[in-house]
């Protein structure tokens, strides 16, 4: 046994009680005392990093229920049910979607209020939150689909650690570590950056 204090991880934000990566999620995890929120990463087509969990919009997001979006629902190799990809999307289609929750047993309320967040906006949030608390509030973002996304053109490496650079996390004062269930792009990662790799590893 250890005496050292758990690391409370927000994975997703408070997400049993807000429409998972959206704004009130992440704020009211921070509110709770958190010492890391964890984001998932994607892309948008333009090449923007967004908090999703995935790359699949139809449960998270309203876009079932607009019908200039109905036409861009389609099957990609590896995947029998056709989705609505979230890197077939400008970033400017994605605000106009809504954050839902996906688990039926958890509170539907909040539903279709929140846009899609960037990685930017969620950084914004922290740093917005940090400056009212007295402890750090570290990220530990989840890079997800990377060899997919690698072979469509877009790196989420240099993107993520920029803006995580640019907010200046990666010290004590802003602790980060990344993560990727993709041993290759741990592998890279090491090579351009001193930030703490997660190999994630599937149950």
């Amino acid at each position: 046994m250890t005496d050292k204090k758990p690391i409370i991880i927000a994975h997703r934000g408070a997400s049993g009680y807000w429409p998972e990566h959206s704004a009130p999620a992440y704020e009211n995890a921070i509110d709770m005392g958190v010492d890391f929120i964890e984001p998932d990463l994607v892309f948008s087509k333009d090449g923007h990093l967004i908090c999703r969990h995935d790359r699949y919009l139809g449960t998270t997001t309203n876009i079932a229920d607009l019908p200039e979006f109905a036409d861009r629902r389609v099957r990609k190799p590896g995947n029998l049910i056709p989705q609505w990809y979230a890197e077939d999307f400008s970033l400017a289609e994605l605000k106009t979607l809504r954050c839902r929750q996906a688990w039926p047993n958890r509170d539907q309320s909040h539903n279709d209020q929140y846009e899609v967040l960037t990685f930017e906006e969620l950084l914004q949030i922290i740093d917005h939150q940090a400056s009212a608390r007295s402890q750090p509030i570290g990220v530990c973002p989840e890079i997800k689909h990377a060899p997919e996304m690698l072979a469509l053109g877009f790196d989420f490496l240099p993107a993520a650690f920029a803006q995580l650079t640019d907010h200046g996390f990666g010290t004590i004062e802003r602790p980060t570590f990344f993560q990727s269930f993709d041993p290759a792009t741990l592998r890279r990662a090491k090579e351009m950056s001193d930030i703490p790799l997660v190999q994630l590893i599937r149950n």
